[in-house]
């Protein structure tokens, strides 16, 4: 599964409202068709007809859908309600935090990116994964991506695993690695899974570039159960004169103090 989870969940219902409108479409003729045929065939006594009955289910069966639909239209409205306001909630966040992280860091408040992402169990058995609740950055690039981190899988997954703060420095791999042809399949078989980040090798050549650095704290609940991570991200093209500028203890403590007020906002994990 890739992409936001609230996309995704917005992508469903509209799937489930197209479905059941089109079952009441189905209905509305079938019952328009019945009540006709209901008129012009009542039949009698002696030769009963089947379609006054038939006319009557359909009438009921059309009444109980309009019901239905309405009042799942109401719950819509509602749900759809709670969704804008969480997700202005969470834009509110996340803007605060690149003002801040730009304050401190010396960059353009248009460079950062963050990210808020939350654990999530697919259907039918896939592994757990990190999937994107929102993100923002005050400049159209670079493109966020629509990938799903697993535990231990990049720096987002890694965070996950340890279930504390981790901060990367992309630099050093970028150089090592300037010439992507020398990385070879020979040459990654050569790689300590650990520095392999979780990834495979055009994978793992095509994200270190994308980056000067990343960090991301945990986000837990009341009980100190992760529920997901924000990250904050500097574009490899637009870097920082501090490589390292994101892994201050100032920066820690502005994004310590978003992720607690995020934990309201992350649905709980059941993980």
């Amino acid at each position: 599964m890739k992409g936001s989870v609230i996309a995704q969940r917005l992508a469903r219902v509209e799937q489930h409202v197209t479905e059941l409108r089109i079952v009441m479409v189905c209905v509305t003729v079938i019952a328009g068709v019945a009540q006709v045929v209901a008129r012009a065939y009542p039949g009698s006594e002696k030769d009963p007809s089947p379609w006054p009955t038939i006319a009557l289910w359909t009438a009921l069966l059309l009444v109980a859908g309009t019901a239905v639909e309405s009042i799942w239209g109401l719950a819509r409205i509602k749900t759809r309600r709670r969704r804008e306001k969480k997700e202005l909630e969470l834009h509110k966040t996340l803007v605060s935090v690149l003002v801040e992280v730009a304050k401190l860091t010396k960059v353009d408040v248009d460079v950062a990116g963050a990210n808020v992402w939350s654990i999530y169990t697919p259907r039918g058995g896939e592994a757990p994964c990190l999937f994107r609740e929102a993100h923002e950055r005050l400049s159209s690039h670079p493109q966020m991506s629509d990938r799903a981190w697993t535990k231990g899988k990049g720096l987002i997954g890694r965070c996950w695993e340890k279930g504390e703060a981790r901060f990367q420095d992309w630099g050093e791999l970028q150089r090592k690695h300037e010439n992507k042809s020398e990385m070879n399949e020979a040459a990654w078989r050569q790689v300590p899974d650990r520095d392999r980040w979780g990834f495979e090798r055009d994978e793992y050549l095509d994200l270190i570039r994308k980056y000067q650095q990343i960090i991301a704290v945990p986000i837990t609940d009341s009980q100190g159960k992760m529920i997901g991570c924000l990250s904050v991200d500097i574009p490899a093209d637009r870097p920082a004169p501090d490589s390292r500028c994101l892994d201050s203890r100032e920066v820690r403590l502005v994004l310590a103090t978003a992720a607690e007020g995020l934990r309201s906002l992350i649905p709980s994990s059941t993980v």
